[in-house]
């Protein structure tokens, strides 16, 4: 990722660092809604990382990055399991995974861009 800002902020109760990169920081800077971007970690017969940018705020709490720019996560799991779900328009309908240590396994690292006229996005528990 190109040179970036780094906003701390708690989700979850967790610390997470938030990377904005500066193109990213610089299109927040133009936008009149705010952005949410929600982290989601997809459980079913394998582990998925996902991440959706949406003008709209979740039906959860979301934390406040900045004035414009808002995260949250979500771990998931569909009722049942087949890979090609998750691709085009087949997404399965998905539901929150109860998780009893919930925080244990929010991500440390939430890593923003803007590329080719697109929000990119990241999540990550280690920087490597």
């Amino acid at each position: 990722m190109p040179e970036a800002t780094i906003i701390s902020t708690n989700i979850d109760e967790r610390k997470v660092s938030v990377h904005v990169s500066e193109k990213a920081k610089r299109m927040l800077g133009n936008r009149t809604l705010p952005l949410y971007v929600n982290m989601e970690l997809y459980f079913s017969c394998f582990i998925k990382k996902m991440i959706k940018f949406s003008d709209i705020p979740p039906q959860r709490e979301s934390s406040k990055i900045t004035e414009n720019l808002f995260a949250s996560f979500r771990p998931v799991q569909s009722k049942s399991c087949n890979i090609h779900d998750l691709s085009g328009d087949n997404t399965p309908i998905l539901i929150d995974l109860n998780v009893t240590k919930r925080k244990a396994i929010v991500p440390r690292h939430l890593f923003i861009d803007y590329k080719r006229g697109e929000w990119k996005g990241d999540f990550t528990w280690n920087l490597k």
